[in-house]
């Protein structure tokens, strides 16, 4: 369960004029939508690479977090022969990380590769 604290000074209570008097007590619901991918990405980037404690134990080279990728999309190979498609699929996904990597590294697509290398590549 996450706790977040919200500051309601700002909220508008909705309805009429005639529910207003009708009722003795106020009940308020919020409904908070969260992006997790955004909260995850936040915490990386904006706590966990400031925190020298945080990045002793995520330290992963950029250039490591895509290396792992290009191998696991090229590992199959060593084991099993691959089709003229699933060799095309291959080298399409490798481009695409290929992609991600020269381009912004903030992105949501490449904190993605982050969030894969370290959930479950590494």
């Amino acid at each position: 369960m996450i706790q977040i604290k919200i500051d309601t000074s700002d909220a508008v209570l909705m309805g009429s004029q005639e529910s207003y008097t009708k009722m003795s007590t106020v009940f308020n619901r919020y409904h908070l939508r969260a992006n997790i991918l955004k909260l995850e990405k936040d915490a990386y980037y904006k706590g966990c690479m400031r925190n020298e404690n945080c990045t002793e134990m995520v330290n992963g080279a950029y250039s490591d977090i895509v290396n792992a990728h290009l191998a696991s999309v090229y590992e199959s190979m060593s084991e099993d022969s691959m089709t003229n498609e699933e060799w095309e699929e291959a080298h399409l996904r490798a481009a695409e990380i290929y992609d991600m990597a020269s381009g912004d590294t903030s992105s949501d697509e490449f904190y993605e590769l982050i969030n894969e290398f370290y959930s479950t590549l590494e």
